[in-house]
């Protein structure tokens, strides 16, 4: 059958989803829930993709279905792995598309400035960061809470780590996800947030 969507495409399609889902348990201060929040969570993935089949319609009906399973497939194990993730670590969604550097989304969160993080690197020399972060976590433990940062991907795993005791950062040569957390961190130490 003819692939509808391409690989861009579809994980546009299913940031698009993810975002609306967990803005939506955010604003309710839920946890994710797999009986609570599969029928919405799937609610969202099907208006989603009739949104997407308007604009680009697939050559075939075989070929949509087919791409839909696929997708409701990913967003079963998304919503068992988070909701498992969140009760094991008691960590919750905090925040989505935090705009740091870049203009803000409509929905604005508490770490968005339109000014870039500056970093020095050495005296007198320093770089600026900018970017927007997928999702940030908390996890309330102890006298200081414990922030996470997600950047959500959706294609291939290659050239990232199979588990979180190798280097993520593939010796200075992956440094995206480094960077995220130093612009967090900088966010994190304005009194205004902190």
């Amino acid at each position: 059958a003819d692939r509808w969507l391409t690989a861009l495409d579809a994980g546009s399609l299913l940031h698009t989803v993810l975002e609306r889902f967990m803005r939506g348990l955010i604003d309710r201060a839920e946890l994710p829930d797999v009986h609570k929040h599969l029928d919405e969570l799937l609610a969202i993935l099907d208006e989603e993709l009739d949104s997407s089949r308007r604009r680009t319609p697939p050559l075939t009906d075989l070929a949509f279905t087919a791409r839909r399973d696929e997708l409701r497939t990913a967003m079963h194990t998304f919503l068992h792995d988070e909701a498992r993730s969140c009760r094991e670590s008691g960590r919750r969604p905090l925040a989505l598309e935090a705009a740091i550097g870049v203009e803000a989304g409509s929905a604005t969160t508490p770490f968005d400035t339109p000014e870039p993080v500056e970093v020095t690197l050495a005296p007198g020399e320093t770089i600026q960061l900018r970017g927007r972060i997928d999702r940030i976590d908390v996890r309330d433990a102890g006298d200081a809470p414990a922030d996470s940062l997600w950047d959500y991907k959706s294609g291939s795993g290659f050239g990232f780590p199979s588990s979180a005791q190798k280097d993520p950062f593939a010796g200075g040569r992956k440094l995206q996800h480094g960077l995220y957390i130093v612009m967090l961190r900088t966010r994190l130490a304005d009194p205004e947030i902190g």
